[in-house]
């Protein structure tokens, strides 16, 4: 990591590894405008791990870097409010609409092996049933002589 100016906060990060999303490079990080050139930290107003390492090479609070919406305070505050529970099912009012007949042919398939739809599949007991290695009538492959 090269330090360009501690004043404004702007440093240069080397990638050492590559990573899945992103190629061995340079990266220059603004801690003070929130900016990065992998677009992470802009884009998602997320810490990248550039802007990480640069915080641990200042040793700066990472955390003042972190966007208010991924705070957990944003979270909790989001189910302050309380829930009403549900109606229970004696207490609804009766329903006075068009009754709903389910078509069985547009059942979604139960567990298992599929059911066969095509006549092929099925065998033709009309037929004698043959030997898999000599081929013969009679016998099938685990008793033939």
């Amino acid at each position: 990591m090269t330090l360009y100016n501690r004043d404004n906060s702007k440093f240069t990060t080397a990638e050492t590894t590559p990573t899945k999303s992103f190629l061995l490079g340079s990266y220059r990080v603004s801690l003070r405008d929130h900016t990065c050139d992998c677009g992470c930290f802009q884009e998602l107003h997320y810490s990248c791990c550039y802007a990480l390492a640069c915080c641990a090479y200042s040793h700066l609070d990472w955390t003042i870097y972190v966007h208010q919406v991924y705070r957990l305070s944003s979270v909790f505050n989001a189910y302050r409010m309380g829930f009403t529970p549900p109606i229970l099912e004696e207490f609804w009012p009766l329903y006075d609409g068009p009754k709903v007949i389910p078509n069985p042919a547009n059942r979604r398939a139960s567990e298992g092996r599929p059911r066969t739809t095509s006549t092929m599949d099925e065998a033709d007991t009309n037929r004698p049933k043959k030997c898999g290695l000599c081929g013969q009538p009679g016998h099938t492959r685990m008793r033939c002589p």
